[in-house]
C-alpha cells in the first residue's frame, strides 16, 4: 500500500488542494481532500489522472516526421511505413516498443490502445509463436509499466478499387492471417492479465470486406471486447467505397453490424446524418503522430471523443481542424521538421515543433 499527498490534484474534473491518495494493488482505494501531508510521500505541483492513448502503432515512431519531406502524399507515407515494418522482428520490435511506451509514460500516458497488425514474418509465414510480435508489444508495455489494450487487427486485402478488392502486395504479407478463421484462432491464443486486455480491430474498409467485418464484430461482441477501425483515411478510399459498395465506409461498417447504438461523429463525407444523430461512435484523432497524412480513427465506445498517437502528449491534443487532410493527400507542412522528430528509436526523447526536448 502506498500513501501520496498532492499539493494540487484533479479530482472528478476539478482542481483540489491538499489531496491524500491511498493506492493498493495498482488502484486508488481512498481519496481525501483538504488534509495535511502527514507521513505520506509528497507530490508538489498539480497531479492529474493518467492519460489514455487510444490509438497507437508503436513501430510508426521509427518514421515520425519523415513524411513531411518533399510534400509527400499518404501513399508514399505508406511506402515509408512498409519499409519500417519490413525491418522489424520480435526482438527489435520489443526494443522499439519499449522505448515508445517509455516515452508515453514520461508524457503522462498510463494506458495505450495498440492497433496491432504487424503479425508475421515478412513473407507471411508464421513465427513459432504465432503471436510473437503481439507478445513483444505486451512485454514492452509491461516493462514501461503502462497498461495495454492489444487490438488484434484483421487485414485480408491489398486495397479497394472501384471494381473490387485488390490482392495483397509483398509488403502486406506479414499483416494478414489469410482468413477470418485463422485470425480468430491466433487472437484466441493471446492472454489477458492485470495490465493487458485483448480487443479487435478491422484495419479498414480497404483491407476487410463486409462479410469479414461481421465475423470480427461477432467475435468482439461475444467477449465484450473493444472494436476499432481506421475509417475514411483518404479521399481515394471514400471514392472507391462509394463506387464499389455504393456507400461510405461508415455506412458499410453499419451494414456489417459493426456500429452499436452509441455512435459519435467522425470526419468523413457527411452522407449518414442518421448515424451522427444516433450518436454511437467514439472518435480518436491522431494528428501529430501521423503528420497530417492520416486524419482520424473510430472506435465503438460510450466514451467521449479522444486522442491517439505515438508520443506527443501535448501536441496530439491540439485542435484537429487546423488543416483538412481529408480534402488532400498532402500532409501538413511547416509545423515540425524531420530533424526535430527523427531521433533514433530508443534514443533521445522526441522534441516539440521548436526543436526543444519537452521539460
Amino acid at each position: 500500500m502506498t500513501d501520496l499527498w498532492c499539493e494540487l490534484a484533479v479530482i472528478d474534473g476539478r482542481v483540489e488542494a491538499s489531496v491524500a491518495l491511498t493506492i493498493a494493488d495498482g488502484r486508488f482505494v481512498a481519496i481525501s481532500i483538504g488534509v495535511p501531508p502527514g507521513p505520506a510521500e509528497q507530490r508538489p505541483g498539480i497531479s492529474i489522472p493518467g492519460l489514455a492513448n487510444a490509438h497507437s502503432h508503436a513501430f510508426h515512431r521509427a518514421l515520425r516526421g519523415r513524411t513531411q519531406a518533399d510534400r509527400g502524399t499518404f501513399w508514399n507515407w505508406r511506402d515509408l511505413m512498409y519499409q519500417a515494418a519490413e525491418r522489424l522482428e520480435p526482438d527489435s520490435y520489443f526494443r522499439l516498443a519499449r522505448a515508445v511506451f517509455g516515452e508515453m509514460a514520461m508524457a503522462g500516458v498510463t494506458c495505450v490502445g495498440e492497433f496491432h497488425y504487424l503479425h508475421h514474418r515478412t513473407d507471411g509465414s508464421r513465427y513459432g509463436d504465432p503471436n510473437a510480435m503481439g507478445n513483444a508489444l505486451i512485454a514492452a508495455a509491461a516493462e514501461a509499466r503502462i497498461r495495454m489494450t492489444l487490438l488484434g487487427t484483421l487485414y485480408l486485402h491489398g486495397g479497394l478499387a472501384p471494381t473490387g478488392y485488390l490482392p495483397l502486395g509483398p509488403a502486406q504479407q506479414r499483416f494478414t492471417d489469410a482468413s477470418v478463421d485463422a485470425w480468430i484462432d491466433r487472437v484466441n491464443r493471446l492472454n489477458e492479465s492485470d495490465h493487458v486486455r485483448i480487443g479487435a480491430a478491422i484495419h479498414s474498409v480497404r483491407a476487410v470486406d463486409p462479410a469479414a467485418m461481421t465475423m470480427v464484430e461477432q467475435w468482439a461482441a461475444e467477449r465484450n471486447a473493444p472494436l476499432h477501425a481506421h475509417v475514411s483515411e483518404q479521399t481515394g478510399e471514400n471514392d472507391a467505397c462509394l463506387a464499389y459498395h455504393e456507400g461510405t465506409p461508415i455506412e458499410i461498417l453499419d451494414a456489417a453490424g459493426c456500429l452499436s447504438s452509441r455512435l459519435r461523429s467522425t470526419r468523413h463525407p457527411c452522407r449518414q446524418p442518421r448515424h451522427l444523430i444516433a450518436g454511437c461512435l467514439g472518435i480518436y484523432c491522431c494528428d501529430v503522430s501521423d503528420d497530417g497524412a492520416r486524419p482520424g480513427r473510430w472506435a465503438r465506445s460510450d466514451q467521449r471523443p479522444g486522442r491517439g498517437g505515438s508520443v506527443d502528449g501535448v501536441g496530439e491534443r491540439l485542435p484537429c481542424d487546423h488543416r483538412s487532410p481529408r480534402r488532400s493527400s498532402i500532409p501538413g507542412v511547416g509545423r515540425t521538421t524531420p530533424d526535430s522528430l527523427a531521433d533514433p528509436p530508443g534514443g533521445r526523447p522526441s522534441r516539440n515543433g521548436n526543436g526543444q526536448r519537452p521539460s
